[in-house]
């Protein structure tokens, strides 16, 4: 099984928004050292579109997320009002 596979299978397998949040940047930035950056960039905007509500670490994890897609001022400014 590869890291990205692993990746995948913790996406599948979580059960908090947290962890899905977690496995998605991880998967993400996989994909982003593999030299795969549409793959990266899609996956990372649509976690971005899809996460509404951020506690502290969600905003963590997600500013690399936007920063892959060049939407870090719109995370920044989640960030500020996470729970």
């Amino acid at each position: 099984m590869s890291a990205f596979q692993a990746m995948e299978k913790a996406r599948q397998l979580a059960t908090t928004s947290h962890d899905t949040v977690l496995a998605t940047t991880g998967a993400a930035w996989l994909l982003f050292k593999q030299g795969e950056f549409a793959r990266a960039r899609s996956l990372a905007d649509s976690t971005l579109a899809a996460t509404r509500a951020v506690t502290t670490d969600d905003a963590t994890a997600m500013f690399g997320l936007a920063a892959l897609t060049g939407k870090i001022s719109k995370k920044n400014d989640q960030s500020g009002r996470a729970n």
